[in-house]
């Protein structure tokens, strides 16, 4: 990613959350975060808009929290997430910004910020 983008990355989501071990283990010891999600939205079956937005919040109910994986290619995805983020708020969920830091310590992390909306 630096080659193309100027931009150190010491970030990486695994393609198709496909992770083991063996490799979750080599990115602790190259100082690399793992950004998991808690719900796949499943945004890449060829469903209605409304059935991914029904299967996404029937998940993210599931696990009450978390970070939600999207595709921003999907056209089913653009149409359902207007929808999606209203139901999100009406049942007192917040969206936020995750965004990369790294500290001035070894340690990295992932921090939430900017919140795109807030309930009280």
């Amino acid at each position: 990613m630096e080659a193309a983008t100027g931009v150190e990355a010491d970030f990486f989501r695994f393609p198709y959350l496909a992770d083991s071990k063996k490799l979750r283990l080599w990115m602790g010891n190259h100082k690399m975060v793992v950004m998991d999600v808690q719900v796949d939205s499943k945004d890449y079956f060829k469903d209605t808009p409304a059935a991914v937005a029904t299967r996404t919040m029937e998940a993210l109910r599931a696990h009450r929290k978390g970070i939600i994986l999207m595709h921003d290619i999907h056209p089913r995805t653009a149409a359902m997430l207007p929808a999606l983020l209203i139901q999100l708020r009406a049942e007192g969920y917040k969206v936020v910004q995750v965004k990369y830091g790294k500290p001035s310590s070894d340690m990295l992390v992932a921090s939430i910020t900017k919140p795109l909306f807030a309930t009280n």
